[in-house]
């Protein structure tokens, strides 16, 4: 005899802030979904990251407050020679906020547990199988539930496309290794500062410094792991005689392990829809090019994810309706995404004489601005 099974309109593989928020979309459309939390930590999720109004706008379609995530507003911004010998500052014309992803992730999931439509499960994805009719999604503890949509948006449920042959594994062509540590400082000083730390890795990488009322981040972005390491350290040596950073973080970042951030993935990718399915978030490779950016298109490839897979719900044969979704996350990202139509190396040193060019970095980097 045949295994009952949950059945829903959606299934949407992989917690983190982008599956939260494609499972609140939907639930406020009135479809009955599955939210599917892996165990894992997503791989692209920092333990914090800046926001900017592109995502806030987003998040409060769906009731998300900026005081619901602890969001910081940075107030300053500076440049740094690699050296540190030569200073100078920026600004942006929008506002940036600091924010801990966990809590972003909780604050949705919250609003998901409201509602009767919204079910969610912290568990691991054994198998899955998109047939005719439905997809078919069978979890480690041995229970299966099966959806007439799935929205895929962590890494583990792109794995198990993959093994079942409905996609090939993507290959980037660009991408960074990072490397971050944040702690606590000994500090009550209000503002809020990100400095970034330009021309390492031969200029093609970069670093990051983020103070926040007792809360401190650095981060390096190389294109080997081996680079990223020495230029962390090199760094941090420097930092320490600046007062920077405090000594004691030196023989902790010392075996900090880094991580491949695959940005642009997402554009080296044929398509972003299988049998059934869509790809969205870290599942979709939804990465900046240049700064390695993924929280505005996480939410953004998860909201467009969710408005198609409504949309079809009321269709009997959607799978050439949802072909659409990969023209409209082009259409919408692709600018966002892809590096800045510049030579960016040699713009560096005219960061630190021109105001203007100053600015039109920090946007790049912070906002996906391109010059």
């Amino acid at each position: 005899m045949e295994q009952s099974q949950e059945v829903h309109d959606v299934l949407v593989m992989g917690g983190g802030v982008a599956g939260a928020l494609a499972a609140r979309l939907l639930v406020q459309s009135g479809r009955d979904i599955l939210l599917c939390a892996e165990n894992e930590h997503q791989s692209n999720e920092s333990p914090w990251a800046w926001i900017g109004p592109l995502s806030i706008d987003l998040l409060r379609q769906v009731g998300v407050q900026l005081s619901d995530i602890g969001a910081r507003r940075i107030d300053r911004f500076r440049f740094f020679t690699s050296d540190l010998n030569r200073q100078t500052s920026a600004e942006l014309s929008s506002d940036l906020y600091l924010m801990e992803v966990s809590r972003l992730a909780r604050a949705l999931e919250a609003l998901l547990c409201l509602d009767e439509l919204g079910h969610y499960r912290k568990t691991t994805v054994a198998h899955l199988s998109p047939k005719e009719e439905h997809v078919c999604c069978q979890f480690q503890d041995s229970t299966t539930c099966r959806g007439r949509l799935m929205l895929v948006g962590s890494s583990a449920g792109r794995l198990e496309l993959e093994k079942s042959g409905l996609i090939s594994r993507p290959i980037s062509r660009a991408g960074l290794w990072q490397v971050e540590f944040w702690g606590s400082i000994p500090s009550n000083d209000p503002v809020t500062q990100m400095d970034l730390i330009m021309g390492l890795d031969e200029g093609q990488g970069y670093g990051y410094r983020v103070e926040s009322n007792g809360l401190l981040g650095l981060g390096v972005c190389a294109r080997t792991s081996r680079r990223v390491h020495e230029e962390i350290m090199g760094l941090s040596e420097r930092l320490v005689r600046q007062n920077m950073v405090p000594e004691r973080w030196r023989e902790c970042i010392e075996f900090l392990e880094p991580v491949w951030r695959p940005a642009g993935l997402s554009l080296d990718m044929e398509s972003h829809v299988v049998k059934r399915a869509l790809l969205f978030g870290e599942a979709g490779g939804f990465v900046t090019t240049f700064s390695n950016d993924w929280v505005y298109p996480f939410l953004k490839s998860a909201q467009m994810a969710a408005g198609v897979a409504d949309e079809v719900m009321e269709m009997s044969n959607f799978q050439d309706k949802i072909r659409e979704y990969d023209s409209l996350w082009r259409l919408a990202l692709v600018e966002y995404l892809r590096a800045p139509n510049t030579d960016l190396q040699s713009l560096t040193p005219l960061v630190f004489v021109n105001q203007q060019v100053a600015n039109k970095m920090l946007s790049a980097m912070l906002l996906g601005k391109n010059f």
